[in-house]
């Protein structure tokens, strides 16, 4: 995240808190005050959420009031992850287990590398694993829902031929041809 970003996300929030930190007021009205606030929509930066919870309002004020404007920018992140210090093809063979067998859990590929004396054991964790094939497409809720659309598909067609929909199969099949200079058939 660079300092622009941050800046814009700081001025953000202190432009959230700047009624409550501008006045005296006592508790019961700063809480009210914050309750307002907190009931409106805005156009967060970096993020799709649209409503801030009185809580956060609250972390920004005690924020500011401890380190200043600086204070309400975000931290930046060292990425301290595993997957840095591990060799891409111990990562490749493990991408290439769940290819081979998708319904393999990420134990047993991680039992599968340390049998085949790819890695040593304990030193790939399983929620390692799973983010790598998350950022890859091969984590099981995607493989899912590949499978889950095909179904529906299939099923759908199923049900008109039960239904002894003849045409309506034809048409979905002839709409789907696409003609050698690239135009459908109508």
């Amino acid at each position: 995240m660079d300092d622009n970003l941050r800046n814009e996300i700081a001025a953000f929030r202190f432009g959230l808190i700047a009624p409550v930190v501008q006045r005296r007021l006592a508790p019961g009205e700063r809480y009210a005050l914050l309750r307002e606030i907190a009931g409106q929509t805005y156009t967060i930066p970096c993020s799709e959420k649209t409503k801030i919870s009185i809580r956060s309002l609250e972390r920004y004020l005690q924020a500011y009031e401890s380190g200043g404007f600086d204070a309400l920018k975000p931290q930046i992140r060292e990425k301290r992850g595993s997957l840095h210090h591990l060799e891409p093809t111990i990562l490749q063979r493990a991408l290439e287990l769940r290819k081979e067998l998708p319904s393999r859990s990420v134990d047993q590929i991680i039992r599968i590398l340390e049998l085949e004396e790819v890695i040593e054991r304990g030193v790939l964790k399983s929620r390692t694993l799973c983010r790598y094939f998350q950022e890859h497409g091969w984590n099981k809720r995607d493989m899912h829902r590949g499978l889950q659309k095909n179904f529906v598909c299939l099923n759908m067609m199923r049900q008109m031929i039960a239904g002894k929909q003849i045409r309506n199969i034809l048409y979905i099949f002839l709409t789907r041809i696409i003609r050698p200079n690239g135009r459908r058939l109508t």
